[in-house]
């Protein structure tokens, strides 16, 4: 059986253990990889799919295959009442997820931030069908406990790309969106407490701060004027969340009008 010595593969990309090494790479099948350097070698995935570029049962993804399962019982049954994912069948979504999870890691080191957002997504809805149709309550668990750092990678995809173009208080509001996932994701799946005490929720309030030093008097008139509308409509959790971002600033000036 012929073998291939990886260091002929490797050459002089060296192992650091201080940072994450990741390169792009055409395969000999003519497809974008994915590799990183590991500290016994080199790991590597797809670029674009499954991370691993298997097939699912003739499905593209797990993720593809359990939908289709589930979009065949509803026109089955009318109704996705009784539908179920078994242990095993969450066992391979968790999987997948952590698949892609891992090359998000990789995906960020280049920037490539539309196809982070991808696969986060992909991710998100992993759980979302686990969550709502799955048996295994110790795979739930797990991947629900990665939901905020979901939200995070998220958030900094999206306003690394925002920034990019220049846009400051559309990248400022997509920290606020980010804050709010992460209470809705413990208000449905833990405490206020949790929220509260969330490493999660305090980066992303740190990147709200950075951006806010960034905003201009426009800006700040706008934030006061979200301030009262939702006041006024009784939204106080997005009220407080405005408050405490002028403050910041040094643009509040006490209670709306």
């Amino acid at each position: 059986m012929f073998a291939q010595d990886l260091h002929s593969l490797i050459g002089d990309w060296d192992y650091d253990p201080d940072r994450v090494s990741v390169r792009r790479i055409l395969g000999i099948d003519g497809r974008l990889k994915l590799q990183m350097r590991v500290d016994l070698g080199v790991m590597q995935v797809e670029y674009r799919g499954r991370p691993d570029g298997r097939r699912v049962e003739g499905f593209a993804t797990c993720l593809d295959y359990q939908s289709n399962r589930l979009s065949c019982y509803i026109k089955r049954c009318g109704t996705s009442l009784g539908f179920a994912i078994s242990n095993a069948q969450c066992g391979c979504l968790r999987s997948e997820l952590m698949q892609y999870y891992q090359r998000v890691v990789c995906l960020f080191i280049l920037d490539a931030f539309d196809e982070a957002v991808a696969d986060l997504d992909h991710c998100h809805r992993i759980i979302e069908l686990c969550t709502r149709y799955g048996r295994d309550t110790v795979a739930i668990d797990a991947m629900l406990a990665i939901v905020p750092h979901l939200v995070v990678m998220n958030t900094k995809a999206v306003t690394s790309k925002l920034l990019g173009t220049g846009q400051i208080k559309a990248a400022f509001d997509r920290t606020l969106d980010g804050v709010c996932e992460l209470l809705n994701h413990y208000c449905t799946h833990g405490t206020l407490d949790d929220y509260r005490a969330s490493p999660q929720v305090d980066v992303l309030e740190r990147i709200r701060l950075q951006l806010g030093t960034r905003l201009d008097a426009d800006d700040r008139t706008r934030l006061r004027r979200a301030l009262r509308l939702a006041v006024r409509e009784e939204r106080f959790e997005e009220a407080a969340r405005l408050r405490n971002a002028l403050q910041e600033l040094g643009a509040w000036t006490g209670p709306p009008a």
